[in-house]
């Protein structure tokens, strides 16, 4: 081969070689990055109009009456879209819920940022997950990879991403989210970490922020029935019971107390008949601030918890996590509790019962322990208001082995509101 077919076939190996990495880096790496937006900052504040922006889930183009359907009537939504503007050509950029809203947030595709599926994919009817679980043949084949390989401080929005809330921010606005966020569960992913002052709403799927009353039961409210289970017997199958009876041996509740000091904070109740483990306990979760200076790996672990345990031991435990002592472990956390055990710092053998210390009060006629009329009264008023308007709902009364914490149903009620039940 001749110097003059070298020089030939060398240029047109580096003319490829340029090629190929003009494509890739065009192709690959501004797929992978989000979108640059030019500087917005306006000098003078008062030039800001107020913006809300209200994002409707899950809508098919003719659910809207305006488009056409004339089974319902979307006054509000029509009369929006009167005044501004109707995109008639827009499409979602996914069939459900959270990867749409990423998309939505900081104007690029959710595959950019590994957002493909919902965060909490599994809390949901089959239905809901089916496009999902088509591209994996087979819903087991996703449950072990998403829900083993996922940790829950990964499935959710990557919080060093621009969104909507970060530019507006740039320009001077205070921002805010009312309502459901979806970006995901984890402290880490909490809308405050995306741009916003303020998130009033929940983390989750879906919920209602009003009282327990008619409306809203079928949110925060599960009733259950104990079935055979661990060699017991089952509710109505017990020597002379009804086998119709629908009576309820367990109850899970979300319930909210609305006043300024506890304002977005959730308290869930939970009791039962016949379950794992016969303890009364109150359960203090503290909340995380999604920050992790030691092990960023163990982002998944959960926040320090205060636990009050009135029965059958009567304790209070610190749960608190710390770094260990030692040189070669800097960068690791651990839990470590903090126990006060009467019995053993009291060194008893026996400490009265409640109803022991109770009885011995009344017979003393020492009323300072116990409640006030009033108090009693509102507890009554606030129980039978909740079970009246269970009733009214006709809402499904669902069942669990003899044995167990209760139904799947109760674990998906604080799931959906990114919180789990307390277990030692």
């Amino acid at each position: 081969m001749c110097i003059r077919d070298r020089v030939f076939y060398t240029g047109i190996t580096l003319i490829i070689a340029y090629l190929f990495i003009s494509f890739y880096n065009s192709f690959v790496f501004t797929d992978s990055k989000p979108a640059i937006y030019p500087d917005t900052t306006l000098k003078n504040n008062n030039e800001l109009p107020n913006v809300i922006l209200i994002v409707a889930d899950d809508l098919g183009f003719n659910d809207i009456s305006a488009n056409g359907n004339k089974l319902i009537e979307t006054s509000n939504i029509d009369q929006i879209a009167k005044n501004g503007i109707n995109f008639t050509r827009a499409y979602a950029t996914a069939s459900v819920c959270a990867p749409s809203r990423a998309a939505f947030l900081t104007g690029n595709y959710q595959q950019r940022y590994g957002f493909e599926f919902l965060p909490d994919l599994f809390n949901y009817s089959p239905r809901v997950r089916k496009a999902d679980f088509n591209r994996f043949g087979h819903q087991d084949n996703f449950k072990k990879w998403y829900e083993n390989d996922t940790p829950n401080n990964k499935r959710g929005l990557n919080p060093f991403v621009n969104t909507i809330g970060d530019y507006l921010k740039k320009m001077g606005y205070q921002t805010s989210v009312v309502g459901k966020w979806h970006m995901g569960a984890h402290p880490k992913f909490n809308a405050t970490n995306f741009g916003f002052d303020s998130h009033y709403g929940i983390v989750g799927a879906a919920s209602l922020y009003a009282p327990l009353n008619q409306d809203n039961i079928k949110l925060n409210f599960i009733s259950a029935q104990y079935t055979t289970g661990e060699n017991k017997l089952g509710y109505i199958d017990e020597e002379g019971a009804d086998i119709t009876s629908d009576t309820e041996t367990f109850v899970s509740i979300k319930a909210e107390i609305q006043n300024w000091r506890w304002k977005g904070v959730p308290f869930y109740l939970r009791t039962g008949k016949r379950m794992k483990s016969k303890m009364t306990q109150i359960v203090i979760h503290f909340k995380s601030d999604g920050h992790y200076i030691f092990d960023q790996d163990s982002e998944s672990l959960k926040g320090n918890t205060l636990i009050i345990s009135l029965h059958p031991s009567e304790s209070i435990s610190l749960q608190v996590f710390t770094k260990p002592h030692g040189v070669d472990k800097h960068s690791t956390l651990r839990s470590d509790p903090m126990s006060l055990d009467f019995i053993k710092t009291q060194k008893l053998l026996n400490i009265p019962s409640g109803y022991q210390s109770l009885l011995m009060d009344i017979l003393n006629g020492n009323q300072s322990l116990f409640l006030c009329k009033e108090e009693v009264e509102l507890a009554w008023q606030w129980c039978d208001n909740a079970l009246e308007a269970n009733k009214k709902s006709n809402q499904e009364l669902y069942f669990y082995p003899a044995g167990t914490n209760g139904p799947k149903e109760s674990e998906l009620l604080i799931q959906s509101n990114g919180h789990e039940w307390y277990e030692e």
